[in-house]
């Protein structure tokens, strides 16, 4: 039992903010002939680039994957949490947070499709939890 939940589509704004980025730099660059590259236009390109490989990194990687053993969220660093430790389940408006003896996972449901929403909730409305 493998269970891929993704996101919304709401991470193109990182590609648009990337591209923005990139443009403000070049723009100088293009339009005044004796402009020379100055250290904040690198400061900006590298902006830029960590900006667009976030968006791909988002694009290829799912929010959360739930296995047998661990739930995991890569988002856009990743947190794993075994499922058998999980102790207490909060679900609030704006986040569910997971806790263990020593770990917390926070997930954003704002995040996450509505079919992969209701998945979700069954899954943790599912668990069996271990008590402290």
């Amino acid at each position: 039992m493998i269970q891929k939940i993704y996101k919304k589509k709401k991470h193109y704004r990182n590609l648009i903010y990337g591209f923005v980025w990139l443009l403000l730099p070049l723009s100088n660059f293009i339009f005044n002939e004796n402009y020379n590259l100055r250290w904040s236009d690198y400061a900006w390109f590298i902006l830029a680039i960590l900006q667009i490989g976030l968006y791909f990194l988002e694009h290829k990687l799912t929010y959360i994957t739930i296995t047998e053993q661990v739930i995991s969220r890569y988002a856009p660093f990743p947190k794993h949490m075994d499922i058998s430790d999980i102790i207490e389940v909060k679900k609030l408006p704006t986040n569910y947070i997971l806790k263990s003896k020593d770990k917390e996972l926070k997930i954003n449901p704002e995040y996450i499709n509505d079919n992969d929403l209701a998945m979700l909730n069954l899954f943790l409305d599912g668990l069996q939890l271990k008590s402290a």
